[in-house]
């Protein structure tokens, strides 16, 4: 009985577990969900000091080409697409999310820089969660 219970336990765990996604093995794809970690918007010179967030800001890429958005006071849902490096956010919630192209900077299966057009220089990195 006590090997059943161990075996059920360890199971359990493994379902709950993180997904097996190999950030070193596996091929960039941007379907699933992508957490703010850090970014930098200049201050108007060529610098572009690295900040780290105090809210949560998590995109969600479906394969079906939708995503959603939540962010410190913003959540919104719509479609994307993608032309190049460049992916274009379209929401019916025009209130709570803007329409904008975005561009899409892969740094591997699990890193991904998504900047929003800047005159100066601005990275918001986001990981694979």
């Amino acid at each position: 009985m006590k090997y059943l219970y161990t075996l059920f336990i360890g199971l359990s765990l493994m379902a709950c577990s993180d997904s097996d996604f190999d950030c070193d093995t596996e091929e960039f794809t941007l379907t699933g969900k992508w957490k703010l970690v850090e970014f930098c918007m200049s201050p108007g010179d060529a610098s572009c000091p690295v900040q780290y967030p105090d809210y949560e800001q998590i995109f969600e890429f479906g394969a079906d080409s939708t995503f959603s958005f939540r962010g410190e006071s913003i959540q919104c849902e719509g479609n994307y697409s993608i032309d190049g490096n460049w992916i274009l956010l379209e929401s019916n919630d025009e209130q709570n999310c803007i329409n904008q192209r975005y561009y899409l900077n892969p740094i591997d299966a699990c890193s991904l820089n998504i900047n929003p057009p800047c005159i100066e220089a601005c990275i918001s990195l986001y990981e694979r969660i």
